[in-house]
């Protein structure tokens, strides 16, 4: 360890220092001494959030780490079993060739896992930084771009899901970053008159590693065949539907080639068998959109084999919709003034913002079989991983008006109190006249995705937490920042640093109680009922753990055991044995003294003595419907809201407690 009182390794402090080059290089590059000197101020912040947000990123693996981490690492595998599932695609190109790498020069299979994280951390802190500067470029700022691009990064690294996408090796991260960016790139591009190319290429980079992003590639498309190439409203009727099939045929093409490309690409990487249908995955990024509806209507995973029918599907309505939105596009330009429809999205933001208290002190979310709700609502529902989300809700009107409302609350709990504060400041400044500029259409877009997201997943039912909104919340978060850069813009140069100095600090401050993961974060106002405890199939609008609290836990026990409080460990810390009972993560590179033995059986003769620790997240508690009830020895919580509990053995066979006996 580096800096043990810091919790960061040398691995880590790396990662940083390469960060930070990408951040100053353009700050030093400034002429103007006073610009540069804010903008070196500004990265200094930065660099302070870096740190916080980089440490301990290595030093352990949740459930998703260690399935994609050990696929990546098996030389029978690879990412196989994630490509065949359509998923991945980009990522393994990255990762595949950094686990051959190290494992060529004989790294463990520890010190593999520890550099892929850090390799995924750094390479996604660079993604966020290159967005921040999209997003600014977009705006077209009069001033200190550059401060104004780091304030913004800074701000991105602190969200909870994007934190946790940087720190989990899976899907996520490149599938929200990547997406935001094509559709900034497409912005950039229609603004010029142009086919939005480039935005085909990264969004179908992103695509093809989760299907979430698959929508945002068929938008970027359609967007490109309805505004490309000049004003459609001069073409004749049947001409601006045929440019509209030409475009929307341009970019299907487009999108085939990149991920031809990327499969091609990692065949000669991987050295491992190729999965059945390896050759058809070229669909995936096109055609995954149509997956969702499938699974949650018929609950069917046949598009897992078959691929012609969902890209048949996707094809033929991607080259209807390109026509039919060229055709419509100049009705649509009519509709409303520019700044109509700002105001219009920045009112319906502050609405959102009160559904979400609304749903934070109204819903309660739960999971069935854990909880049992209303089958005539429960029953409509194909189970994901087992479980059906509800809301006790007596009608389907009213459970999906809670599903909405508990969408919201999602929303609005991931966010830091400063950004949500600056924005409220920015929309009050607006109708004040204090400032007119206008925030680019795509940005303002965010809103409507957003709210398209949270009404998709009432209809389908989809069991939502945070990480399932990444992508539309990473982009609803630009348009926040989009709102104060637009309302500091009329401050001077020093009072608008100040101002976003200020915010930053303030979103670090509020979110530094939820290191390391972040994942956990809520805003200073907001408590919990049930912080203390678990309930069965009762969900949380904030994180609930996802194996990390294996590290924490034992981290805690290792500390305790090592200064023997109240003489506890009498035997010594060789003895002693923390044993995950639900869902388990793994600690990086491991413990000095204690041991770590996965145990799902509570009550094993022989394995319930003071030496043994059982360990469960909330997670995992809240789908048993037998949950300690005594004091735990060991919790991890986070400003008073526990995520995971540790019990010692002899304490719970006093109490009669077992679990899968």
């Amino acid at each position: 360890m580096f800096a043990p009182y810091l919790s960061i390794n040398l691995l880590e402090l790396v990662v940083v220092l390469v960060v930070i080059l990408f951040v100053v290089r353009p700050a030093f590059a400034l002429t103007d001494p006073a610009e540069r000197s804010r903008a070196l101020v500004m990265a200094g912040l930065y660099g302070v959030v870096l740190f916080l947000v980089t440490a301990q990123t290595t030093q352990y693996l949740t459930i998703d780490d260690q399935v994609f981490v050990d696929q990546i690492a098996s030389p029978a595998d690879r990412g196989t079993s994630q490509w065949k599932l359509g998923a991945f695609h980009s990522g393994l190109l990255i990762l595949v060739p950094v686990a051959r790498l190290a494992q060529g020069f004989g790294a463990s299979p520890v010190a593999v896992a520890m550099l892929l994280k850090a390799v995924w951390f750094g390479f996604g802190a660079v993604l966020l930084l290159a967005v921040a500067r999209q997003t600014v470029n977009l705006l077209r700022p009069e001033r200190e771009p550059v401060a104004a691009a780091i304030f913004m990064a800074g701000v991105l690294l602190l969200l909870p899901t994007t934190n946790l996408a940087l720190k989990t090796v899976n899907y996520d991260l490149l599938s929200v970053v990547l997406s935001i960016a094509a559709a900034l790139a497409a912005a950039r591009a229609l603004r010029e008159g142009l086919f939005p190319a480039v935005a085909v290429v990264i969004a179908t980079l992103a695509a093809q590693e989760k299907l979430s992003a698959s929508p945002i590639l068929v938008l970027i498309i359609v967007a490109g065949a309805a505004m490309a190439g000049g004003d459609p409203a001069c073409e004749p009727p049947a001409r601006r539907a045929i440019q509209g099939l030409r475009f929307a045929a341009g970019g299907i093409l487009a999108s085939v080639v990149v991920s031809i490309g990327s499969m091609l690409t990692y065949a000669l990487l991987a050295d491992a068998p190729l999965p059945p249908g390896f050759w058809m995955s070229w669909s995936d990024a096109l055609a995954s959109w149509t997956w969702v509806p499938i699974r949650f209507l018929s609950g069917s995973t046949s598009f897992i084999t078959d691929k012609a029918s969902p890209f048949g599907v996707g094809l033929v309505s991607i080259l209807l919709a390109g026509a039919f939105a060229r055709l419509v596009w100049p009705v649509l330009c009519r509709l409303g003034s520019a700044r109509s429809w700002q105001v219009a999205v920045l009112l319906a933001l502050v609405a959102l913002f009160g559904c979400g208290l609304v749903g934070l002190t109204t819903v309660h979310a739960w999971w069935a079989p854990f909880h049992p709700g209303n089958p005539e609502i429960v029953g409509r529902y194909f189970p994901l991983n087992g479980a059906v989300i509800h809301f006790e809700a007596a009608t389907l009107l009213e459970h999906f008006t809670r599903h909405g409302l508990y969408s919201a609350a999602i929303t609005l709990a991931s966010l830091p109190t400063a950004i949500v504060a600056t924005t409220i400041v920015g929309v009050a400044a607006l109708f004040a006249g204090h400032w007119r500029s206008k925030i680019p259409p795509v940005i303002l877009a965010a809103l409507p995705f957003m709210l398209l997201m949270i009404v998709a997943a009432a209809v389908f039912n989809v069991p939502v937490a945070h990480r399932y909104f990444n992508v539309a919340l990473l982009g609803f978060a630009l348009l926040l920042l989009a709102v104060h850069h637009a309302w500091t813009a009329r401050l001077s140069a020093a009072l608008a640093f100040a101002a976003s100095a200020v915010v930053l600090a303030g979103a670090a401050l509020e979110a530094t109680p939820f290191r390391p993961t972040f994942a956990s974060f809520r805003p200073i106002w907001l408590n919990y009922t049930d912080a203390a405890s678990a309930q069965s199939g009762g969900l949380n609008p904030s994180w609930m753990g996802w194996g990390e609290e294996v590290m924490l836990i034992g981290k805690q026990l290792e500390d305790a055991c090592s200064r023997n409080e109240a003489n506890a460990f009498g035997e010594g810390c060789s003895k002693v044995v923390l044993r995950p009972f639900s869902y388990h993560g793994r600690w990086l590179p491991g413990s000095k003294d204690i041991k770590i033995e996965a145990t799902f059986q509570v009550g094993q003769d022989g394995k319930m003595t003071a030496n043994d620790y059982y360990v469960a997240s909330r997670l995992g508690l809240l789908q048993l419907s037998n949950i300690p009830q005594i004091p735990p020895d060991f919790v991890v919580s986070y400003r008073g809201f526990v995520q995971a509990w540790a019990w010692r053995g002899d304490r719970l066979k006093a109490a009669g407690y077992t679990v899968g006996m």
